[in-house]
């Protein structure tokens, strides 16, 4: 907003701000903004993206260029770079602004999300050319009979039988085992110590027993959404614990990992001495 104020293209254009608000809704700048790029030079961040024109979807799509300055943490410039109306400060830049606004406010992802990717405003009429009249029919559809006293060892049966993982199947049937959960430390763990094992030379075999590189590989498939996939969070504990070791083994500071983990300080307060003035 505080770019808004300062540019003469946009803080003079209109007064009631009608048009602004009408091409910053999410609805017409997350559907017709696609391809964007991503260049770093120095503190400047330079953002592009292509924009479909909403009165011509079949024309070429409108280079839109965002220049922030991450030093400062300000908007240099945005620009359109093919509008006709760009020297004056154009709906397709303030849209692309508005995005860019939008995409700040959601959490910081570390999942592959792209958004170089097609506009969807310029797939209109390309996907579904015509409808037939068995579409326009509405379905009928029986409702279930159950008995309710039976439907959670009947949904139980069908589960096992389908190889279905959901949460309910994963509590509610006996035979229910997780390939994956070999892989994570945590679960592991409890099953090391349900076999009576202390030892970590001991775990360390006992957890090569229970891996495999074709389940490793599997895996590795299964998490490079990251944090869109439930597996990533299982498994990244492991990732989690051995940054922490690392970074204990490596510090060199009293206010570093080692203390803020070790509570290397104790205060010392009158309820915690024993009777001969020591800690119990």
């Amino acid at each position: 907003m505080d770019y808004i104020k300062r540019d003469e293209c946009f803080n003079s254009a209109e007064i009631r701000g009608a048009k602004a608000a009408m091409v910053s809704r999410q609805e017409y700048g997350d559907s017709a903004i696609g391809y964007v790029e991503v260049k770093r030079e120095g503190p400047q961040c330079i953002v592009q993206c292509k924009i479909c024109p909403e009165h011509r979807i079949r024309s070429k799509n409108y280079v839109v260029c965002l220049t922030v300055d991450e030093a400062n943490e300000s908007i240099v410039s945005v620009e359109c770079k093919d509008c006709a109306a760009a020297a004056g400060g154009c709906k397709h830049a303030l849209a692309f602004l508005m995005w860019m606004h939008r995409r700040t406010e959601e959490p910081s992802p570390t999942e592959v999300t792209s958004y170089w990717k097609k506009p969807r405003l310029s797939s209109v009429g390309t996907s579904l050319k015509f409808i037939t009249a068995s579409g326009f029919i509405k379905k009928t559809v029986n409702p279930p009979i159950c008995d309710i006293s039976s439907f959670r060892n009947e949904l139980t049966s069908v589960g096992e039988s389908s190889n279905l993982t959901g949460h309910l199947i994963k509590y509610a049937s006996a035979t229910y085992e997780d390939a994956f959960e070999k892989l994570s430390l945590y679960k592991l763990m409890l099953r090391f110590r349900n076999i009576g094992g202390i030892e970590c030379d001991e775990f360390i075999k006992f957890a090569a027993t229970q891996m495999n590189n074709s389940l490793c590989t599997e895996a590795e498939k299964r998490t490079r959404a990251q944090s869109i996939a439930p597996l990533w969070h299982e498994l990244r504990y492991g990732r989690i614990t051995a940054s922490k070791l690392f970074e204990i083994a490596h510090c060199k500071t009293p206010e570093g990992r080692y203390g803020r983990i070790t509570a290397s300080k104790l205060f010392e307060i009158a309820h915690c001495k024993t009777p001969e003035g020591y800690f119990s």
